[in-house]
């Protein structure tokens, strides 16, 4: 981003400045062991002083940069894992809304056809064979079941009908 090149640049200046001050301090250290006058060891010990402090304010002011600069990170590092978290948090209720939802049609679709053939069935073992048949077209096993179940009842009504004929025949043969 354009403040951390700015921020970047700013430190680039300052350690420029460092490294300028350290080679002047260099250089002074180095006239003051080449010379042996006293008052000349005194401009050269207050420069060394001057640029010293120079050395110590600049770099608290880097210290300063860097600071900021990991406080700057630590906040947009801060929102990041709460933008994370509220978005987790989203598609997790998101999940459960549709698993909800896919109970109900799953209920819808297998649970209630089940529920009536389960009635009809106690309907038709009290002798109650007028249940209306099923239709559900497919090949799921729902489909299957119902349609199995239509032929159960039809079997049943055809072999009712067989007793009943057989009891007619018998009666009359009877009579006779």
């Amino acid at each position: 981003s354009l403040q951390t090149t700015i921020k970047s640049e700013g430190i680039r200046t300052l350690m420029d400045s460092i490294q300028s001050d350290f080679n002047t301090l260099t250089a002074l250290v180095e006239e003051v062991n080449a010379s042996n006058s006293g008052s000349l060891n005194a401009q050269i010990t207050e420069q060394v002083h001057t640029l010293t402090t120079a050395l110590i304010t600049t770099s608290g002011e880097i210290l300063a940069i860097v600071k900021n600069r990991f406080e700057s990170v630590s906040q947009e590092t801060q929102k990041s894992v709460a933008t994370t978290l509220i978005v987790l948090i989203i598609v997790a209720i998101m999940s459960a809304g549709a698993a909800i939802f896919m109970s109900f049609v799953a209920n819808k679709e297998v649970a209630v056809p089940i529920r009536k053939i389960s009635q009809s069935a106690e309907q038709i073992a009290q002798g109650d064979l007028t249940v209306p048949d099923f239709v559900m077209n497919g090949k799921d096993e729902i489909s299957v079941l119902s349609g199995a179940f239509n032929d159960m009842k039809k079997s049943l009504q055809e072999l009712i009908q067989i007793c009943n004929d057989n009891a007619i025949d018998l009666s009359a043969m009877s009579e006779e």
